[in-house]
C-alpha cells in the first residue's frame, strides 16, 4: 500500500461501487449475476443468499428448496447403539440404525455450505439461477470442480420426515458458461450437463462448536453469487466485483 501513488489511490477510489448517479456501481445491469469475489466465506454465503433472493425477485420466480438425504457413519452408529469404536459392524446393522432424528436433521440442513464442506443440505434453485460446480465429475465433458453455469431444468422427487415431505434433487441440467469447447450430450442442448447426487461422508460444524460426521447424497454445485479469492484464482473475468473487507 505504501508504494502506492496518489494516481493509483485515486483509480482504485473511482472503481469503488457508489450511489451517486454516473459512478460506478453494482446496481448497473452488467453486474447482474456477476460472481463477487470475497475473501471470507461468511460473507460468500451471506452474498450467495442475498443473490439468491434478488434473482427470483427481479425473474419473478419461487425459489425450490431441494434437501440432502443425510445418514449416520458407522461412527455414529456405534455411538448411538454404545458399541466400542474398535469393533466392526456389518453393513445391515449400519443401514438398520443410521436415521437422522427429525430435530438433529433440520438443524443439519440449516448449516450453510461454509459448516458442511461445501455440500449444502439446502439448495435453492429456481430456472436460470448462477451455479458453480465443486467437483471434478468428468473433466472431459469440462465438469469441473469451479466450473460455472446456470440452472436449466431438474428431476426431483420427496422423501417423508415426520409426515412432510421434502423435495431432493435426482438430476439437475447445468447450460455450461465459458467451455473451452463444445459439450455435446444426445438428447441434450449443446452444453448442458446432468449432474446427479453423490454421497460422501462429511464433518458438520454447528455455531456452539459441536460437530458432526455424517454420510451426505447431494448434488455437487452451489449457488454462484459469490466466490472465494481463492476460488477465482487463474480465471478470465471480463467483469469483476470484489469485496475489499
Amino acid at each position: 500500500y505504501r508504494a502506492c501513488t496518489d494516481t493509483d489511490i485515486a483509480l482504485l477510489s473511482s472503481l469503488v461501487s457508489k450511489t451517486e448517479t454516473g459512478q460506478v456501481s453494482l446496481i448497473n445491469p452488467i453486474f447482474d449475476n456477476v460472481s463477487i469475489i470475497t475473501s471470507k466465506n461468511r460473507y460468500w454465503d451471506k452474498i450467495n443468499h442475498v443473490g439468491s433472493n434478488k434473482f427470483v425477485q427481479r425473474t419473478r420466480q419461487q425459489l425450490t428448496n431441494f434437501y440432502s438425504l443425510d445418514t449416520l457413519t458407522e461412527a455414529g452408529v456405534k455411538n448411538v447403539l454404545h458399541i466400542s469404536e474398535k469393533k466392526r459392524l456389518n453393513k445391515i446393522l449400519v443401514q438398520a440404525n443410521n436415521k437422522i432424528n427429525p430435530g438433529k436433521q433440520i438443524a443439519l440442513w440449516n448449516l450453510n455450505a461454509e459448516s458442511t464442506c461445501n455440500k449444502p443440505g439446502m439448495l435453492p434453485l429456481c430456472i436460470g439461477m448462477p451455479v458453480m460446480i465443486k467437483k471434478n465429475i468428468a473433466t472431459e465433458l469440462c465438469m469441473t470442480n469451479g466450473a460455472e453455469g446456470h440452472v436449466l431444468g431438474w428431476q426431483s422427487s420427496m422423501i417423508d420426515m415426520n409426515n412432510i415431505e421434502y423435495p431432493v434433487l435426482d438430476i439437475v441440467y447445468i447450460l455450461l458458461k465459458d467451455t473451452a469447447f463444445s459439450i455435446n450430450i444426445p438428447g441434450l442442448p449443446e452444453n448442458v450437463v446432468p449432474i446427479t447426487r453423490t454421497s460422501c461422508p462429511i464433518t458438520c460444524e454447528f455455531p456452539n462448536g459441536h460437530s458432526q460426521r455424517i454420510n451426505r447424497d447431494q448434488v455437487d454445485i452451489i449457488l454462484n453469487f459469490a466466490m472465494t479469492d481463492y476460488a477465482s484464482q487463474g480465471r478470465t473475468r471480463p467483469i469483476t466485483a470484489l469485496s475489499i473487507m
